[in-house]
């Protein structure tokens, strides 16, 4: 355990290095956690924890890089995570001089975003935390949104992570139960639906929704969910209330799912508003090359 403990705190380390570009100073990341609120008992705790410090080091990462792709475009993000990545081959391949240059750490010196940073701290600290199980004389840990080997950290396969998800389901679900942060269940639901945790994804979504009936991206989240189950009318069904709002994850699933049922020329509509609005993503190309594909008559003009 020594072993790996120490590869964790080489990553906490590594992570040191970008607070200290944001603050200016050297700063530790257990005066960034007291800063949100958290005790230095709990503190310390923690760090002597290697499953703690490698879950909130996975969370932390995700929810800071999904909050700078509201600020910053894809590329850019992409050369953040590798400038200041966990992953030390990643980090020795940008010239030295490269890794202070980069405008998102700029951006974080601000005001604004040291509030970002230190929100995503607080949300890594509260979604740190984990679940053993036993499979195939193996023994593996949900961090709360991935598996992982006991001791080695390794992810494995998705035919297994499924199988642990069964075996551990209602311990998972009575965690979910635990949570009453809107982010922390929207990053859960997403994490369900992309395992095919699909009634959970649902179950998570729905909480989101009953706390505020527009919070968008869960009902993005949903519209996939059920497209996934293989049920595109009740996609659109439960998100006919904002077909006319536009936000581009929502309105993509909504196009997909109006393809799902051979609604060509629907589909093609919806994608449209997206695209004009510069607002398109992966998944909306990926229904603008599916419309091309089946109707290729809708784009003659």
């Amino acid at each position: 355990m020594k072993a790996e403990l120490s590869e964790v705190r080489v990553r906490l380390n590594k992570f040191n290095d970008l607070l200290n570009d944001i603050y200016g100073r050297k700063i530790w990341l257990g005066q960034v956690l007291v800063k949100t609120g958290v005790s230095s008992k709990q503190i310390r705790t923690w760090k002597e924890d290697p499953y703690w410090l490698l879950g909130f080091l996975n969370n932390l990462e995700r929810r800071l890089i999904t909050d700078l792709q509201k600020v910053f475009a894809n590329d850019e993000i992409e050369a953040f995570r590798r400038w200041y990545g966990f992953d030390q081959e990643e980090y020795l391949k940008v010239p030295p001089a490269a890794q202070r240059t980069n405008e998102d750490t700029k951006y974080l010196k601000t005001l604004e975003g040291q509030k970002m940073f230190e929100t995503a701290v607080s949300f890594a600290a509260q979604t740190a935390h984990y679940i053993y199980a036993e499979f195939q004389n193996t023994r593996y840990v949900w961090d709360g949104n991935i598996w992982f080997e006991d001791g080695s950290f390794v992810e494995p396969p998705q035919s297994i992570s499924r199988k642990l998800d069964q075996l551990l389901s209602s311990e998972i679900e009575s965690d979910d139960e635990n949570i009453t942060d809107t982010e922390i269940l929207l990053a859960r639901a997403q994490h369900a639906r992309d395992s095919t945790q699909y009634e959970r994804a649902i179950a998570l979504t729905h909480r989101v929704l009953a706390l505020d009936p527009k919070t968008y991206s869960a009902l993005a989240i949903l519209s996939s969910t059920l497209r996934a189950q293989g049920k595109p009318e009740e996609a659109l069904r439960e998100t006919a209330e904002f077909e006319d709002v536009l936000y581009p994850p929502l309105q993509s699933s909504r196009a997909a799912a109006l393809c799902d049922l051979g609604e060509w020329r629907k589909a093609k509509k919806v994608v449209g508003r997206i695209l004009a609005l510069k607002g398109g993503s992966e998944e909306t190309f990926s229904v603008v090359h599916r419309i091309k594909s089946e109707r290729p008559d809708l784009y003659k003009d």
